[in-house]
């Protein structure tokens, strides 16, 4: 969950734009997610473009508020720096993780 409250936490405050390397993920990866995002109706307004995609407009729904609200007690531990939030959202995987190795 700490990759999807990043994400909705950083288009809410506009920091930066997210990207896959921010959270150690592969480009495709990272495009599923935000579909993922978009198709759950926690963002709108991704500009998609052939195979390419822009998140600086895009913004969260109401839903995405509300699930940014249900999961702020991340808010205490979130990384200052962007370069900490791989390290951070990895703790999830150790977390949920059923021990199974991911091949490359």
């Amino acid at each position: 969950m700490r990759t999807g409250y990043s994400v909705l936490r950083e288009l809410k405050l506009k920091n930066f734009i997210p990207t896959a390397g921010d959270y150690g993920l592969k480009d495709v990866e990272f495009e599923n997610f935000i579909r993922f995002l978009e198709r759950k109706g926690f963002i709108e307004r991704v500009l998609w473009v052939k195979d390419a995609y822009s998140l600086r407009p895009a913004r969260l729904t109401p839903k995405g508020l509300s699930l940014l609200e249900e999961y702020s007690g991340l808010e205490s531990e979130y990384p200052a720096e962007r370069t900490s939030l791989k390290p951070w959202v990895e703790l999830d995987k150790i977390l949920y993780s059923n021990g199974a190795e991911e091949a490359d």
